[in-house]
């Protein structure tokens, strides 16, 4: 019969350990154990801190107010409410996730998603936080390149266009709605409408040297819009290359021009 000693299960217990300090200290993620609010001590901090933030743990433990100083002024408050209520809630189990940007040690401005949850005593009393931190300013440059495209798209006054090899739509701006009368809800997902579908070799040809430098084609025709009146427009069509730089379909731009 084989026993457990009270120095195997001190040992058991010193290599478990070992092996979460390992896991904790390779995750992409700061961890952290602080007090509640704003005054309180942080307890621990994973080194990872120092790649995201700049900070040893060492250094962010002893400072006086390291989260304070660190967060966007813009931010704070709302930081701080969002704490506040989760405490009042007083469920351990509720997890905390809140947004916000910190400015690293050497002033760099990074975007820190918080997902943490309050640990209480046996009487449900709020004892401390228990969270990790992510960077993510690189989702958060992605987001807003692509909000920022999508309101250039908009702003646009020729009608541009997108759609697959297969002539399924895929983006339709607001001079497209004006020009061809489809909403964007009507026509993304679905076929080219037919009375404006053109190739190159159904135009009257343009040359271009962008749009030839690009393998695409120019030219002018006679369209018709939803309600059946007819358009005379100018086209330039390219294709569209995906990262890898493989042909997923074609962008074209359109503009109501006179009667030849």
């Amino acid at each position: 019969m084989t026993t457990t000693t009270g120095t195997q299960r001190i040992d058991d217990g010193r290599e478990a350990l070992a092996k979460y300090k390992v896991l904790v200290e390779h995750l992409p993620a700061v961890v952290y154990t602080a007090e509640l609010g704003t005054e309180g001590n942080w307890l621990y901090v994973s080194p990872k801190l120092e790649e995201i933030l700049g900070w040893t743990p060492e250094e962010w433990m002893a400072h006086e107010a390291p989260w304070t100083s660190s967060v966007h002024p813009d931010d704070r408050e709302r930081a701080i409410a969002e704490e506040a209520v989760a405490a009042e809630a007083g469920t351990e189990d509720r997890m905390l996730t809140s947004e916000y940007r910190m400015f690293t040690r050497d002033g760099r401005l990074v975007w820190i998603r918080d997902e943490s949850t309050i640990v209480h005593d046996e009487d449900g009393t709020p004892l401390c936080l228990q969270g990790v931190m992510y960077d993510i300013s690189a989702s958060k440059r992605a987001l807003e390149e692509r909000d920022f495209h999508a309101r250039l798209l908009a702003s646009i006054s020729d009608a541009v266009i997108a759609y697959d090899r297969d002539d399924t739509v895929t983006a339709w701006n607001r001079a497209a709605e004006s020009l061809y009368g489809w909403t964007a809800e009507e026509a993304i997902g679905n076929p080219l409408p037919a009375s404006i579908r053109r190739e190159p070799s159904t135009v009257i040809p343009a040359w271009d040297p962008f749009v030839e430098a690009m393998h695409g084609w120019r030219g002018r025709d006679a369209v018709t819009d939803k309600d059946g009146y007819g358009l005379t427009v100018e086209m330039k069509c390219v294709p569209l290359l995906d990262a890898d730089g493989n042909d997923r379909g074609w962008v074209r731009v359109d503009r109501e021009v006179a009667e030849a």
